[in-house]
């Protein structure tokens, strides 16, 4: 993985051979899935985009340009003049590369950038697929089955090239494959999905830029780890705004928190907050502003309250043990 300079990059100090019990946290995720996508719906007038996780570097480089541009727009309706002034000296970077890493933001000759990756938008579409096109057990099933493949192809540059897409690893019908991605509605919604984290995940490097944290990119690992936690309130703040629940972004902290699950016993030394920890905190976020957003069309807000409390309990457990490895994996 290309490390990049800004404090905020990632160093999975410790990735595990068992990922098979990753699919606890794929339950969780299906949990939510609810929350975020259709409260993003109404802005998102656009045509889907028939994109997935096998589609070309060009086609998704499309897709997720066409994604960032209509998400930084939403976002910039909810700024200020001053900081509005700034977002827009920011530069948007779609790199063709395929390894996994987040978005990340630095300072050049030009001015500020924000750098997103094509493979970090295919991991996206793979997992937002799978989560709102198969079953509870079966989708996360499939998330393991995703980490586990990444985790044989971390130093490959094409790491996807062995990945089946989920109607593939369900062994779908020729028939239901085709219902499916001729299916505008259901592309749709993957589209608005994806858009949803894309959105998360560009306000968070927006909040990076307006906080002032470029003008120190190395600080010590205590006071990083505080920025990524004010980052991540900030973008919860304004996905709210848009009428749309937090808890989309854990779909981008996912990948790092199985990856490194044991980061609640050394996050003393990581730049980032554990991603376990993150992920409750956006469970959090969307369960204080309940009474600030729409709930989606087939639930009511109080249900809606009680799955949310029901994972914040959960995860809160686990962090407080300072143990998320026994969530993702299966004992011996």
């Amino acid at each position: 993985m290309m490390i990049p300079a800004y404090p905020g990059c990632r160093v999975v100090l410790a990735i595990h051979d068992d990922l098979k019990g990753v699919q606890a946290l794929g339950r969780v995720v299906t949990y939510l899935r609810v929350a975020g996508v259709f409260l993003f719906a109404a802005l998102f007038p656009v045509s889907a985009y028939a994109v997935d996780m096998t589609s070309s570097s060009d086609d998704l480089r499309y897709a997720l340009s066409s994604g960032i541009d209509f998400a930084r727009t939403a976002l910039e309706r909810t700024l200020t003049s001053d900081e509005l002034s700034s977002e827009r000296k920011i530069r948007i970077v779609i790199s063709a590369d395929e390894r996994i890493d987040s978005p990340w933001t630095l300072p050049d000759k030009n001015g500020p950038f924000i750098q997103f990756n094509v493979g970090t938008a295919r991991l996206v579409y793979a997992l937002t697929a799978a989560v709102y096109n198969l079953s509870e057990p079966e989708s996360g099933k499939y998330i393991g089955h995703v980490f586990t493949r990444l985790k044989q192809e971390a130093a490959s540059t094409s790491p996807f090239v062995n990945i089946d897409p989920f109607y593939k690893w369900a062994k779908w019908t020729p028939q239901q494959i085709s219902n499916f991605q001729s299916s505008f509605d259901k592309q749709l919604f993957i589209d608005r999905a994806t858009l949803g984290v894309i959105t998360f995940m560009l306000a968070h490097e927006i909040a990076h830029n307006l906080n002032g944290d470029l003008n120190h990119i190395h600080p010590p690992p205590e006071e990083a780890r505080n920025r990524e936690i004010k980052a991540d309130a900030w973008a919860a703040q304004h996905l709210i705004s848009l009428n749309m629940g937090p808890n989309i972004g854990m779909f981008s902290l996912l990948y790092y928190a199985v990856m490194d699950c044991n980061a609640l016993r050394h996050e003393d030394r990581l730049r980032h907050p554990a991603d376990l920890r993150r992920i409750k905190n956006l469970a959090d976020f969307t369960l204080a502003s309940l009474d600030k957003i729409s709930p989606p069309e087939n639930m009511t807000r109080e249900q809606m309250r009680d799955r949310l409390q029901t994972v914040s309990k959960n995860l809160s457990q686990y962090i407080g043990a300072g143990d998320g490895c026994s969530l993702f994996h299966e004992k011996r």
